[in-house]
């Protein structure tokens, strides 16, 4: 998904954010995804029958999933440079220039 996203915007205009939800309730990711702008209910990856969080792939149960993602990237072929920026730097670099 990330090669796909860097593919259609460019490395430089992409940055993973690291705002993991773990152990939050349902009340959480439903605020996340409808927020006060939306009319009709929006249950992302869910069901109304099942509004809740969906399962963490095993590779990324929490922060330190980070690291795999850098290994695939890297694996792909993305370079140091656009690996630290889709990581992070990206962000830095945005925040910066404000």
């Amino acid at each position: 998904m990330v090669a796909k996203t860097a593919d259609i915007m460019n490395t430089k205009n992409i940055g993973i954010g690291s705002d993991l939800c773990m152990n939050q309730p349902d009340e959480v990711v439903e605020w996340m995804r409808n927020g006060t702008w939306s009319k009709s209910k929006n249950y992302g990856e869910g069901s109304k029958n099942k509004p809740g969080f969906p399962k963490q792939p095993e590779w990324f149960r929490d922060a330190r999933g980070f690291a795999n993602i850098e290994k695939g990237l890297k694996k792909i072929g993305f370079s140091d440079t656009e690996t630290n920026g889709i990581l992070g730097n990206n962000w830095y670099n945005f925040y910066k220039l404000m």
